[in-house]
């Protein structure tokens, strides 16, 4: 138990798994609701829940330019982006997505949000 305490990084429980637990019910709805294994963007928290699609991809800060035409799903959750992600790349996507015309906002709740391509 002691090497546990020692090795286990015990610390990370309250800096890191706690932060995101305001949203963890409303992302766990969202990710309920995407039904099929359609591509889907989303952030690196969410996507070892879904690894088991065929296409997940992070969205994250990169040179290479996300085009959200790609994805059937996009799950954005703005209070916590995820790594190397931060609220206004969020907002960009989700601007887009509502704009876009291919997606309808399928769910939304304490700032996460699943996009459905129509």
């Amino acid at each position: 138990m002691i090497s546990f305490i020692l090795l286990g990084k015990i610390g990370y429980f309250w800096s890191t798994y706690l932060s995101s637990l305001d949203t963890h019910q409303a992302t766990t709805i969202a990710i309920s609701k995407i039904r099929d294994t359609g591509a889907l963007l989303t952030a690196g928290e969410v996507a070892p829940h879904l690894t088991h699609r065929p296409i997940v991809k992070l969205a994250f800060n990169s040179p290479e330019v996300i085009k959200i035409e790609d994805y059937k799903y996009i799950l954005l959750d703005r209070r916590h982006p995820g790594w190397n992600s931060n609220v206004d790349l969020i907002n960009k996507l989700k601007v887009q997505a509502e704009n876009s015309g291919l997606f309808n906002l399928e769910y939304q709740q304490n700032e996460v949000y699943l996009f459905t391509k129509k």
